[in-house]
């Protein structure tokens, strides 16, 4: 499944219509027929149909048209003058049967049992004000079940953020391919379930950029493996002011040993080794040189640390220093490993410790940590999540994986997006759980294809969980739990 942008959209429809020949009339036909469609899969009596003034209103006309030839009885209420030719062209058809558009303007649309909402489209760039504000907000307080064109009107395509008034959707019945502001930002919130109709239009590979994977599959383990076939991984973390987050490092060491991984060591500061002794069994312990309950930087004992390792994780609960750093860029250009920078290890991280490294690098931050990484507002970063991603890892050689409700994974050059996921990982140490079963997975897949595979477990074990105690009540260690039937499922038989 692949994600466009709306100048993509443009440029397919335009591909359409100059190249092959396929009239913008006969294209708004089709999603007349698409939106209809749902319509009837409803089978509700009282039926409106809101119409914008450009091409997104001339699919709802397109559709009373397909509703009235079905012998619907609908209403059709337009917003201002049309202008566009296509629609045009099924607005004349309703005139000729005997259908006269309404003006949608001061209406109470609480008597309907569905409502089309064809007011903008994916060309939708500045605040939504004035009378469509409140015919959006009007639609909203119906209590009809609502099915928006192609996008909910209001919703940016692009970021999926709210311009100013929302349409909150049902169903969205989305048009040629799916829009990016589907699944970034607030547009998984209000667009409901997608339902996706290609048009019989041709896509150009060049358009396919962004991709939501729609298989994953982990290879199965061979009868003869042993520990060494699988990440030897040390997680570095904690601190005495953050004892919990470095607890938290004991769930991470558990999420990569259920995800794979063949020998975790967990690394944390000497003075509160006694936190730890008692409550890690499957993991190994490390104690690192510290100074007032901070980790300091000890060439030699790093150097021990690192042994045979395929993956750093480090961050958790080190909180922000200047020693942090310095371990940091030690390793990076010392050791041909991977290294998962996560929370704290984001906020002491140089990025002049990016240029020339050995290692290879992923970062994990969330909106917030990003911005600060790349000195941005957290507004700036949700306008653009995925085009600051892909130049932030072309800048520093990096995978970046910009977590949210919609995680960005990319190296530069591919997009990933991960879907899986809920509001219950709104929560201390989710994180943790992904960064340990992230580094599990990068022995055994390629790097990129492994921090979205470790964003699809984490998810999908977040949804389970969630099923399990509900939104509020989840925790970091009930994803944990989760993780192995998840895993189970994914497993190739081959």
């Amino acid at each position: 499944m692949f994600l466009y942008s709306s100048k993509q959209m443009n440029d397919i429809d335009r591909y359409n219509e100059e190249v092959l020949g396929v009239s913008t009339v006969t294209l708004m036909g089709r999603a007349g027929k698409a939106l209809a469609s749902a319509v009837k899969s409803v089978a509700k009596k009282k039926i409106a149909i809101v119409c914008g003034t450009g091409n997104n209103g001339g699919d709802g006309l397109a559709a009373a048209v397909d509703l009235i030839k079905s012998s619907y009885v609908i209403d059709v209420f337009y917003i201002d003058e049309i202008k566009s030719n296509a629609s045009m062209y099924y607005y004349k058809q309703l005139i000729e049967y005997g259908i006269k558009p309404l003006k949608a303007v001061g209406q109470d649309f609480s008597q309907y049992d569905v409502i089309v909402d064809a007011i903008f489209g994916t060309g939708l760039k500045k605040a939504v004000d004035g009378i469509y504000k409140e015919i959006i907000q009007a639609i909203n307080q119906s209590n009809a079940y609502i099915i928006s064109a192609d996008i909910p009107s209001g919703l940016n395509s692009d970021n999926g953020l709210i311009m100013g008034e929302c349409v909150k959707a049902d169903v969205t019945v989305t048009f040629v391919g799916y829009k990016l502001g589907r699944f970034l930002n607030d547009g998984i919130d209000v667009c409901g379930q997608i339902v996706l109709d290609d048009l019989n239009a041709a896509i150009l590979e060049k358009e396919k950029i962004i991709e939501v994977p729609d298989k994953v599959v982990l290879p199965k383990r061979a009868r003869a493996a042993h520990k060494g076939n699988f990440a030897g991984i040390k997680i570095i973390a904690g601190s005495d002011k953050m004892c919990g987050a470095a607890y938290l490092g004991l769930s991470s060491a558990k999420a990569a040993l259920l995800s794979g991984a063949g020998l975790v060591t967990l690394a944390v500061p000497s003075s509160i080794k006694c936190a730890y002794m008692p409550r890690v069994t499957e993991s190994m312990l490390y104690f690192l040189s510290d100074q007032n309950g901070q980790i300091v930087f000890d060439k030699a004992e790093i150097d021990i640390l690192l042994q045979k390792a395929d993956v750093l994780i480090i961050g958790m609960g080190l909180g922000k220093s200047e020693q942090v750093k310095k371990i940091i860029d030690y390793v990076l250009k010392n050791f041909e490993l991977t290294v998962v920078v996560d929370a704290d290890g984001l906020n002491s991280l140089d990025l002049n410790s990016l240029q020339d490294t050995k290692s290879k690098v992923i970062i994990t931050p969330h909106v917030g940590e990003f911005a600060r990484l790349i000195d941005k507002s957290i507004e700036e970063v949700k306008n653009d999540p995925i085009g600051l991603a892909k130049q932030f890892s072309n800048e520093y050689g990096v995978i970046t994986v910009l977590k949210s409700n919609c995680t960005v994974i990319t190296d530069g050059n591919r997009v990933l997006v991960n879907i899986t996921g809920t509001g219950a990982q709104a929560k201390g140490g989710s994180g943790d759980v992904l960064s340990g079963c992230m580094g599990a997975l990068v022995k055994i897949l390629e790097p990129i294809d492994a921090c979205f595979v470790a964003c699809f477990i984490c998810g999908q074990a977040a949804i389970n969980a969630e099923h399990q105690k509900g939104s509020y009540s989840v925790l970091a260690s009930d994803v944990i739990d989760n993780i192995p039937s998840v895993i189970k499922g994914l497993i190739s038989l081959y």
